[in-house]
């Protein structure tokens, strides 16, 4: 687990929190093979693709066995070259054989060697050479021809990240001749590591308040088999009761952003955490933040119940501009009044309403309120 944790402070937020949480379970072994015996299809360990293998445009397939059976290619160097004896020539020439592997969602997948069979004839290749994104990552050379030898090529550490496929290519050169040599693979084997994140990556949590209310806000930036969030509150730090329940994801790599308003926080400190849930009932707690309403005056808004004009009254002078939103039952914004910086108390007319309930949003800067009234 990895935890980074820092303490904002603000006039309106006592204390809120920026933190990541990453869980995760590393297994290594054999991740991605391809044995060739009845296809070039490849198969995955948990977590993990091995897509198709394929040669590239400047090879042609051949049917030759090596370990029982082989992906098999000839003209492993340009014929019009006289001296095909470099890896250069080799890239050139497009003279590989490709293996994709990708990471499925919730997984990262560390790559670190290759192990496969290999043969190759009098005027084949002898060396290879093991390129991603265009970089040459290891190197070996086999001495004998004619031969079906085990080969271990060490790779300098590749990472796929959740989601994304990388392609393998391994070139052969070092051909001898003018004429094509031929190289068979089998038994192509890749091994690494695979980093499983359980259940989500929470990259943000904080907690603010809205003048009388506290908005908790938080971002994953992966959920894999993702049920829902439970917030849980506490006065003391300790005691926890649940307050409510956010659906989750399911299973994303893409950002997702969430927020709750707590409408009745405790005088005092408030705490507030996560218990984040699987789909299969296993939860992870969050770090725990909290907020202060001690001695905090309200927002009010009076009288509740009025026929020609209600009052809001601040808790302080506006720090910011701001503004009065009022909403019918149905949500039609009906009226909006600017509030001016510095602001105490604003009378506002509602006597172009039509009598019944209405809902009265106000907004100062970050903060966010919302009241209600009876016009008769």
């Amino acid at each position: 687990m990895r935890l980074f944790f820092q303490k904002q402070y603000n006039k309106y937020a006592f204390a809120s929190t920026l933190f990541y949480l990453i869980f995760t379970t590393n297994l290594s072994g054999q991740l991605a093979s391809w044995y060739f015996t009845s296809s070039n299809a490849g198969s995955g360990s948990t977590g993990v693709a091995a897509g198709l293998a394929a040669l590239g445009s400047g090879l042609n397939m051949l049917n030759l066995t090596c370990n029982g059976g082989a992906i098999s290619c000839d003209q492993f160097y340009d014929s019009g070259d006289p001296n095909p004896t470099t890896e250069s020539d080799a890239v050139t020439d497009n003279e590989f054989i490709v293996f994709p592997i990708t990471a499925l969602p919730g997984y990262d997948v560390l790559i670190q060697r290759v192990e496969f069979y290999s043969r190759y004839s009098d005027t084949g290749a002898d060396s290879r050479a093991v390129y991603v994104d265009g970089t040459s990552i290891g190197t070996n050379t086999q001495n004998t021809t004619n031969l079906c030898q085990l080969q271990v090529v060490t790779l300098s550490d590749v990472t796929i990240s959740a989601g994304n496929t990388k392609e393998f290519k391994i070139y052969g050169w070092g051909a001898d001749g003018f004429s094509a040599g031929n190289i068979r693979l089998d038994n192509v084997e890749f091994f690494g590591a695979i980093t499983l994140l359980l259940p989500i990556e929470l990259s943000v949590f904080e907690v603010i308040t809205l003048v009388s209310h506290a908005k908790l806000s938080w971002q994953t930036a992966s959920e894999l088999n993702f049920s829902h969030f439970s917030i849980e509150k506490s006065t003391d730090g300790t005691k926890f009761r649940e307050i409510g329940v956010v659906p989750g994801s399911g299973t994303t790599n893409e950002s997702q952003d969430y927020e709750f308003i707590d409408t009745s926080p405790s005088p005092g400190i408030n705490y507030y955490r996560l218990r984040q849930v699987d789909f299969d009932g296993q939860f992870e707690y969050s770090k725990v933040v909290s907020v202060d309403f001690k001695g905090k005056a309200m927002l009010s808004l009076y009288p509740t119940l009025a026929d020609s004009e209600v009052n809001l009254k601040f808790p302080e002078p506006t720090a910011e501009e701001g503004q009065l939103l009022i909403f019918d039952t149905g949500g039609r914004l009906v009226y909006q009044l600017y509030i001016e910086q510095e602001t105490e108390e604003l009378p506002v007319s509602i006597e172009h309403l039509s009598p019944g309930h209405y809902f009265a949003r106000v907004q100062i800067g970050r903060q966010l309120e919302n009241l209600r009234f009876v016009k008769q």
